[in-house]
């Protein structure tokens, strides 16, 4: 499909296999999306390998990726506090500008 869609060769002699990848688990009910995407990142750093998944899930490492990605989602997002509001609408139908 790569080559008849895209006209593009890389990676077709690629051989996916099947396989388990041993990774830790969360240790709450609330770390789900940090754990998947330390998953995530391990496969793409390792492909076409088999990733080694060796990231911590203690609560205080969990927490400090929160605010690692929160922080790189924030940096790379082009809102500018001077000159953008964000709007909020009240119950009452009522529109009220922050900023």
């Amino acid at each position: 499909m790569r080559k008849a869609s895209l006209n593009r060769t890389d990676w077709l002699d690629v051989k996916l296999t099947g396989g388990v990848v041993s990774h830790p688990v969360q240790q709450d009910g609330s770390s789900c999306g940090v754990v998947v995407i330390k998953m995530a990142t391990a496969v793409m750093e390792a492909f076409p390998d088999k990733p080694k998944m060796t990231f911590s899930t203690t609560k205080s490492d969990i927490v400090k990726d929160q605010v690692s990605f929160a922080l790189q989602i924030l940096e790379s997002s082009a809102f500018d506090m001077d000159n953008n509001y964000a709007i909020c609408s009240a119950s009452r139908g009522q529109v009220s500008l922050t900023g």
